[in-house]
């Protein structure tokens, strides 16, 4: 029998990327300048910060995944590669709880979306964001540039809310 030569080839390493959550006064300021600058893409920034959600799973949420009775959303779905799909685990399909603060700035931000679309989030053109390159271009690099905030990825806000949820216990 014949060596397999693809058994000798070695996986590439992939580094993650590090962890650099922003820290609460950062996110205060953030929060401050997005309802201050760009209200229509405040609650998208809330969204992150106070759920922990993804970014695409944030904009690929539609209203008809919230429970306002029980101030409640359901993950279904996400943007990834511009498609809608599942989300990137089975685990990812999660009820997440909203926070009161969350709930007064998405009962604002009904306004721009609700009645409009199926989606929360949309762009000047009625269409939901796909992904996230307009929002980093447009709101998100300006703002972290405007404020003095070392730049750091959307994503971060991910980990910026479980160490602030880990030190709030």
């Amino acid at each position: 029998m014949k060596n397999n030569i693809i058994s000798n080839i070695k996986n590439p390493k992939i580094i993650k990327p590090e962890i650099e959550p922003f820290s609460r006064e950062e996110v205060l300021r953030i929060l401050d300048y997005f309802n201050e600058e760009y209200p229509h893409m405040y609650c998208f920034i809330a969204v992150l910060v106070y759920t922990g959600m993804r970014t695409g799973e944030a904009l690929a949420m539609k209203w008809e995944n919230f429970d306002f009775n029980n101030w409640t959303y359901t993950v279904k779905e996400s943007f990834s590669a511009r498609e809608l799909s599942c989300p990137k685990t089975l685990n990812s399909i999660r009820t997440i709880e909203i926070p009161e603060t969350l709930q007064e700035i998405i009962i604002f931000h009904k306004k721009y979306s609700y009645m409009k679309s199926e989606f929360l989030f949309l762009t000047r053109y009625g269409r939901p964001y796909t992904d996230t390159n307009w929002i980093l271009k447009n709101y998100w690099k300006p703002a972290l540039k405007e404020l003095g905030i070392r730049y750091r990825t959307l994503y971060q806000l991910r980990h910026t809310h479980a160490i602030l949820s880990l030190i709030a216990c």
